[in-house]
């Protein structure tokens, strides 16, 4: 089965290493509903190669036809066990950025899901405000009070994409209403 290949940063040593934080979370995770690393290398220049998701993104799929109710549990429940998963590990990891065009679709029918785009994902403790606003939870907000969160941010980002679906109006890939 073929991937697709994303090539990382060249610029700055602090992009190469979030590419490399990226990469290395990716690759210890093993789950179903969580996209896979096929290869990857640092060198000449950054690249990783992950499982091609012939749906696209929920965000796609929504807007070239809205999810029904049940697609909509269905969605959740299959998120849920990836979360559960990725929480449940030592130290735990968050996501931090879930929202409609970061769960990817492998099939419409069957229904079949993976978690993407780990470039926001950490283990261990949290406190750095980032992710789309739009789906974020409270404590996230850029007016929130700067304090530590925990990784359940990401049940609240979950639960705003499900009923964004839901209500058959997904925001746009910013954040903002589609009128």
């Amino acid at each position: 089965m073929g991937g697709v290949r994303v090539q990382g940063p060249v610029g700055s040593k602090f992009e190469v290493a979030d590419w490399k934080r990226e990469v290395d979370t990716l690759e210890r995770l093993q789950h179903d509903h969580i996209i896979r690393v096929r290869m990857s290398f640092m060198s000449p220049r950054p690249e990783i190669s992950l499982e091609f998701m012939h749906g696209g993104s929920l965000y796609d799929q929504h807007k070239a036809s809205p999810f029904t109710f049940e697609e909509c549990c269905e969605i959740l429940r299959q998120c849920l066990t990836a979360l559960v998963y990725l929480h449940g590990r030592t130290p735990p990891v968050a996501h931090r950025d879930l929202k409609p065009a970061n769960i990817l679709v492998q099939s419409r029918r069957p229904l079949y899901v993976k978690l993407g785009d780990f470039g926001a994902a950490k283990a261990g403790a949290f406190a750095t405000r980032l992710g789309t606003y739009a789906w974020a939870a409270p404590e996230m907000q850029p007016d929130a009070p700067q304090r530590p969160y925990t990784e359940r941010v990401d049940f609240f980002s979950l639960g705003a994409t499900v009923l964004d679906l839901g209500y058959g109006r997904p925001r746009n890939k910013y954040g903002k209403g589609l009128s």
